[in-house]
């Protein structure tokens, strides 16, 4: 079939054979958005022209390469400067993984030495901790699944937004040298860029290599701004389970992140040592009650799912941060943030569920229909979900 505006037309099958690919692929790329047919049949047959076989090739190369399908949706629309920094990204996260697997490898021989029940026990303690690591690869390879659960905050019934409140907490001065630890896509410094004392100097760091990248890239249209009032600002990657960072700080910051910290005192005490003195840690965390009624309706929901969300604040909450945090910081104060979520909207409920480590995505994937449907009814009969918020901060003395 041909178009004399279009050219030679293929259909789905005939896209297929071309890049090796299978026409389920083709319709699933469809359904998604980054590969429509140009137009179709009388009958409804998709066709497609030479433009779509090669960015068929190119999504096809970009799964080759280990990009994630919403990366991909990403990437297909950027220009030349920000698919090189994507590929940049993506070669660290890989290289990241590889060196995870030789860790794993190492530990496999160790394990080899052991005998009897201690055998089992170190295999079990290595699974743990790889199940643990992967997790948070996956979570946090981009800000996708973040910016998910910063969407639902819109609905916020406080009078205060919470990167607002938080950033009034940390008393920034001019001049002072500050640390981030799980800077995430540095929501709080774009929230706040015109509030940043003049002087300041940042360095924000994340576990994930890709997370630091889409900070950077966020903090890109300040640039002028910062340089005018002398702040710079650095970008990195940190291991909160292994802080290997030099320097001398007047405050350290780690937003919503401790409850990933597998040996927290000895981060803590390795914060305390990368402290001025005077120098101060603040960190917010959540508490036991956190999105309460949500998680409840997700259990109902399903008992298969398996998320750490669950069980999150056992780890590091506003209940048991407190005691863990005095055993090395000389004076320990606490703050909850006054704010509940009122949510008439589904699909920022959905949203924010389907962003979920763990299992859930799997899960949605087959049911997310029942899921969304049991959301409009609740809004329905109620007009909207309320939805408990437990979070605050710690401000704590070197």
């Amino acid at each position: 079939m041909t178009n004399e505006s279009c050219g030679k037309l293929f259909t789905a099958g005939e896209l297929a054979r071309m890049a090796g690919g299978s026409v389920r692929t083709i319709r699933f790329y469809d359904s998604k958005g980054i590969l429509k047919p140009v137009t179709h049949s009388d009958s409804g047959y998709r066709y497609y022209d030479e433009r779509s076989a090669q960015q068929l090739q190119k999504i096809l190369m970009l799964k080759f390469a280990g990009f994630s399908l919403e990366q991909t949706q990403r990437v297909m629309c950027s220009d030349s400067d920000s698919l090189k920094l994507s590929f940049v990204a993506q070669k660290k996260l890989l290289t990241e993984r590889k060196e995870h697997i030789e860790d794993i490898i190492s530990a496999l021989d160790e394990i080899q030495e052991a005998e009897g029940e201690e055998l089992w026990q170190r295999l079990s303690e290595l699974m743990q901790s790889t199940s643990q690591k992967e997790k948070i690869f996956v979570q946090y390879a981009d800000d996708s699944n973040l910016q998910r659960r910063i969407n639902i905050h819109a609905y916020s019934t406080g009078e205060i937004p919470w990167m607002e409140w938080v950033f009034e907490r940390l008393n920034i001065c001019d001049g002072m040298r500050i640390l981030e630890l799980g800077c995430g896509n540095a929501l709080l410094w774009r929230e706040n860029i015109s509030r940043i004392p003049n002087g300041v100097s940042l360095y924000l760091t994340d576990y994930s290599q890709g997370m630091a990248d889409s900070a950077e890239n966020s903090m890109r249209e300040f640039d002028s701004d910062l340089t005018r009032r002398d702040i710079s600002i650095k970008f990195g990657q940190a291991d909160a389970n292994d802080l290997q960072l030099d320097g001398e700080y007047d405050l350290i910051i780690a937003n919503h992140m401790l409850y990933h910290v597998k040996e927290q005192r000895q981060l803590f005490e390795r914060i305390r040592e990368l402290l001025a003195d005077g120098g101060r840690f603040c960190c917010t965390t959540i508490g036991e009650r956190h999105m309460y009624e949500l998680n409840c309706m997700l259990r109902e929901f399903s008992r298969e799912i398996n998320t750490p969300f669950f069980d999150m604040a056992s780890k590091f909450s506003l209940e048991n941060g407190g005691q863990a945090l005095s055993q090395v910081f000389s004076s320990v104060e606490s703050e909850k943030h006054d704010s509940d979520l009122t949510v008439d909207d589904p699909q920022a409920l959905y949203d924010y569920l389907y962003s979920y480590p763990g299992n859930v995505k799997q899960i949605l994937e087959k049911r997310g229909g029942e899921l969304m449907a049991l959301l409009e009814e609740r809004i329905r009969k109620e007009g909207a979900m309320f939805i408990t918020k437990s979070q605050g901060i710690f401000i704590c003395k070197k």
